[in-house]
Order: C-alpha cells, then structure tokens, then sequence
C-alpha cells in the first residue's frame, strides 16, 4: 500500500472515494480493506498524517468519507473536518478510546477498535447515498 501523493487520480466520478488517515500500516491495511469489502468498487487513499491527506485533498472534487484515527482535537486543529465537509463527505472517527465519544456532537460518526467488517458495512449504510 502507497501514501497519496497529493496528484489528481484519473477516476469515474460514480466510484466512492475514500480518505484513511491512520499512522500505523497494519491497521490502514485493515481499514482499506473492510471499505472495500463493503462499497466494492472505490478510490480509497491512505495517509500516514493529517498534514499530507489535507494537502492532497487539495486536489479532490468530492470525498464520500474520510476515516481518521486522530484525536477529535486534532481534526479541528488541522481543518481535516471542513475540507472533508466541502467536498461533500462525512468525517469517521477511527478510535479504541472512550474518551472519542465526544466526536459525535460533531455530527461525525464513530468506528471503535477493534472494528469489524460488518461494523463497517454499517456506518457506510448510513452515509448520505449508501455506498454498499
């Protein structure tokens, strides 16, 4: 799996996209997949850091749903949250900590760790849509 580089990606506009931001290899890999197990056929584009996937969004016309393992603090510091929004997309927390629960006075939704597919499948049914 490569990072996104922040370059336009040549894609059919009906195809999903998907934004992971998630600092540990393994679990972005688990995440890439259950997203793929559920909406099928998608654009999915995996970032290390915030800083990276913010500048790549640059680039993006719409996003259909960005997961984030990041602290609810750190997605309003990096401005993650509106950029997703802009592009029509929901922000999905990625957290093993209770404390995260906050982040659904955002309007954002929650994916506990550990997460399965169908936890999956089911946060992606309730976006605006439905992707699977």
């Amino acid at each position: 799996m490569t990072e996104g580089s922040g370059f336009s990606v040549v894609r059919r506009p009906e195809v999903a996209r998907f934004i992971v931001v998630e600092p540990l290899p393994l679990i972005a890999t688990d995440i890439v997949e259950a997203i793929r197990g559920s909406a099928g056929e998608c654009d999915v584009q995996v970032f290390s850091r915030a800083d990276i996937a913010h500048h790549a969004m640059a680039e993006m016309s719409d996003v259909t749903a960005a997961f984030l393992s990041m602290r609810k603090q750190a997605i309003l510091d990096s401005g993650l949250h509106r950029s997703v929004a802009e592009r029509g997309g929901q922000v999905i927390v990625v957290s093993g900590s209770l404390a995260e629960e906050d982040a659904l006075s955002e309007g954002w939704l929650l994916l506990r760790e550990p997460f399965t597919g169908d936890m999956v499948d089911t946060l992606l049914a309730r976006l605006p849509g439905q992707v699977n």
